[in-house]
């Protein structure tokens, strides 16, 4: 999936599909580092074609969203429904951006720079990921 836009912020999308569960969890992580590592002062996370997560996977998911304010990074999360909205609350995450699309997300930025977006597409059991498959 990509975002063409005439004014992008220096920013990485990362993009959920399907249930956020264990493995898309990892693919998450693996993705923000990726991002970190690139020195993108931003991540956005679509969060729009995807549910969940519950249970111990909520406990994952925050943590890998934590993960990027404590490097410094700004977090926002573009698309989430309510109820997630919610879980996320109740995971003490502080800073974090909510916007109802990515376009409100990136204008949300300052700088005009390129773009980089990652999908991850989810399953119950596995995560499908660009490029994931070739570092396993």
């Amino acid at each position: 999936m990509t975002y063409t836009l005439p004014q992008v912020t220096d920013a990485s999308i990362i993009a959920l599909e399907g249930e956020i569960g264990p493995a898309a969890v990892i693919a998450l992580q693996r993705r923000i580092i990726r991002a970190l590592d690139s020195r993108h002062p931003r991540i956005v996370v679509d969060v729009t074609g995807a549910t969940g997560p519950g249970g111990a996977t909520l406990q994952l998911f925050c943590g890998a969203l934590r993960f990027v304010s404590r490097c410094g990074a700004t977090l926002a999360l573009a698309g989430c429904p309510a109820e997630m909205r919610r879980a996320i609350d109740l995971c003490g995450l502080r800073g974090v951006e909510f916007h109802p699309t990515v376009h409100a997300a990136l204008t949300a930025g300052t700088t005009s720079r390129a773009l980089r977006t990652d999908t991850v597409h989810t399953r119950r059991t596995s995560a499908t990921t660009k490029g994931l498959r070739q570092h396993a």
